[in-house]
């Protein structure tokens, strides 16, 4: 064999050990995790990868949404026990006079409701029996003034006016004009009597506690839901520790935590005024007007130039309302301003 021949066969030879020796470096070399495949295993590997990436992405957008679910107005309330949403059955109608622009309404045992009434020139004070709606003494108002809300503190009648920081003390058994007082609100809307103090509101989102020998505010509450303001609080009730409160303008009535101003629940009245349409029944204007029997445990509603009272019995719908943005836009969507509020 010649020397030419001899160092070609050690050339290639050289050549294919350094290419064995490569070969073996990377089948020897390890791998790890996810890179590791081989053969047959890929389509299964490459599969299960894939679904592991859509759970990571699904998982990480309903993390998203969630987290924006729960910053949204009335998002996650369903799971606060203490709020409830409330729809009603009618338990007894009575007639209720039609011509009677009711703002301040409250019960007063035997049957018999106090009201007061607002317009100019047709404002009131008066003393009606609830099963007739015969209006049994009738105290009229100068015609500058235009009556609000009306409670009852001992033997007096406190009523409050529209655009104006005074309100008028009546004599409960003759319904007598005997005084009158300033109060500390922008306006007069709502008036009602709690354990210890005069509460009002003034068409904001603000209730007024007021001391009932000076009516000097002792403190006051912003009402919302869920971090929502409440504007346009009108006629007011307090029943069992709450202040149930007519937002104007809706068919709805708040009740109000009166220690924090949150909102615990709210009452639908939807129904009562499109049934009176239905009926023929013209010229009405909206729900206003809540009182009370404690003896008897007994509600009732009214409105403005209704014919009717109606003594409704509760009915809890909480469960019906998973999302209560819904509620919300019934009884806040309508963010009206009106003279005397802010």
């Amino acid at each position: 064999m010649g020397a030419d021949h001899r160092n070609s066969r050690k050339k290639n030879f050289a050549h294919r050990t350094v290419a064995a020796e490569a070969m073996a470096r990377v089948k020897a070399k390890p791998t790890y995790g996810l890179l590791r495949a081989e053969g047959r295993n890929v389509s299964l590997w490459r599969y299960s990868v894939l679904i592991s990436l859509l759970l990571v992405v699904a998982g990480l957008v309903l993390l998203v949404y969630s987290r924006n679910s729960n910053s949204l107005p009335g998002a996650g309330r369903e799971k606060d026990e203490e709020f409830r949403v409330f729809g009603y059955r009618i338990v007894q109608e009575y007639p209720h006079d039609p011509n009677a622009f009711t703002q301040g309404l409250f019960y007063d045992g035997n049957d018999t409701f106090y009201e007061s009434t607002g317009l100019n020139g047709k404002s009131s004070v008066r003393k009606v029996d609830i099963k007739t709606g015969k209006v049994l003494q009738k105290q009229r108002m100068d015609y500058s003034l235009f009556g609000e809300g009306l409670t009852l503190w001992g033997s007096r009648l406190l009523q409050v006016t529209w655009l104006s920081k005074k309100g008028y003390i009546y004599d409960k058994d003759t319904l007598k004009l005997v005084d009158s007082f300033n109060h500390p609100m922008q306006d007069g809307w709502g008036l009602t009597s709690g354990e210890d103090h005069i509460i009002g509101s003034d068409g904001t989102a603000n209730i007024y506690f007021m001391d009932p020998s000076t009516f000097k505010e002792i403190r006051k509450i912003v009402v919302k839901d869920n971090d929502q303001l409440v504007p346009n609080l009108n006629e007011l009730e307090y029943i069992k520790g709450d202040i149930w409160a007519n937002v104007y303008q809706t068919e709805c009535i708040a009740r109000i935590s009166p220690q924090e101003g949150k909102v615990t629940g709210w009452l639908l009245m939807h129904g009562l005024r499109s049934a009176l349409v239905a009926q023929g029944v013209m010229g009405m204007d909206v729900l206003n007007g809540i009182a009370w029997d404690s003896e008897q445990d007994r509600l009732f509603v009214t409105g403005k130039l209704w014919p009717k009272v109606y003594e409704i019995e509760l009915i809890d719908q909480t469960s019906s309302y998973k999302d209560l943005r819904a509620v919300r836009k019934m009884c806040i969507g309508k963010q009206m301003v009106w003279p005397g509020a802010t």
